[in-house]
């Protein structure tokens, strides 16, 4: 099912597999930025049955409304927030790939204040406030020219194009949808607006350094790296380990045959450790 979901006067798109096991266990998915909550499909279909599996696309993606205003982290987990709200979990695990790092980490750092701990975290491959290179020079070239181009290569369709070859693993009907949800122009104008906010949000996170749970946490790291991006996985990885060693639970798996896009060339790596939590 595909119901759109009101979270106080907007509606986001959200993909809801029922359990057939413990109905009281939910498990959301937090895209990275630009990616349809559609991109989580092949980790679902390693986890189908066993908890209520709940995914979304983001203010602007797919036909979720677009958001007005500011769309940095603290707007973001504010309706991954109110979307928790409409669940009614017993036992919750939130998995974040890339930028949803930060943004289930954020949410379970909300909850933890308000007593509603959550079970476990999933980071996937996740943006990491340890490493240095999402404040340097050339990610912010990166950035500037990312927002420059997103919007044009849409109206062309050649941003579709491009996701085609990101998202290599998925096929037919399933690229499609991840594609068509993601290379929009109203999709692209709510990346850039995301996109505008990374740095301070990692600046944000960077400044508050307390634990965001009490609840076991996973990092998982893509392992494989090409010459030009070899630098930047390693720290990346040396940040995720950092990560799981100051979280009060925390654990690091890397996984071998992957890069950034994990949840698409390893599902099973980050369903396996779903399941941990869960037992």
């Amino acid at each position: 099912m595909m119901p759109l979901v009101d979270i106080g006067g907007r509606r986001l798109s959200v993909f809801d597999s029922p359990a057939q096991e413990s109905a009281g266990d939910v498990v959301v998915f937090e895209s990275g930025l630009g990616a349809s909550g559609a991109f989580w499909r092949l980790v679902e279909r390693e986890l189908q049955g066993c908890a209520r599996l709940v995914s979304y696309d983001r203010a602007g993606y797919g036909i979720s409304d677009a958001a007005q205003g500011d769309r940095g982290l603290e707007a973001l987990a504010d309706d991954l927030d109110a979307l928790l709200e409409t669940l009614h979990s017993q036992r919750l695990v939130l998995v974040g790939h890339s930028w949803g790092g930060p943004i289930v980490r954020l949410v379970a750092r909300r909850r933890r204040a308000r007593g509603q701990d959550v079970t476990g975290l999933v980071l996937v491959d996740p943006s990491d406030e340890g490493a240095s290179m999402f404040f340097g020079r050339a990610f912010a070239v990166s950035d500037a020219m990312q927002r420059a181009l997103s919007v044009p290569l849409a109206r062309t369709g050649l941003l579709r194009r491009l996701y085609g070859t990101v998202l290599k693993p998925l096929t037919g009907e399933l690229l499609d949808a991840v594609a068509e949800a993601s290379a929009s122009v109203t999709a692209a104008r709510a990346s850039n607006a995301e996109l505008l906010g990374v740095t301070a949000g990692l600046e944000g996170l960077l400044a508050h350094p307390e634990a965001e749970t009490d609840a076991p946490v996973t990092v998982i790291s893509g392992a494989r790296s090409g010459r030009s991006d070899r630098r930047q996985r390693a720290e990346l990885i040396r940040a995720h380990q950092r990560r799981a060693v100051q979280a009060r639970n925390g654990r690091h798996v890397l996984a071998p045959h992957s890069g950034h896009m994990v949840p698409l060339s390893e599902p099973e790596v980050v369903a396996d450790e779903v399941r941990r939590l869960l037992a």
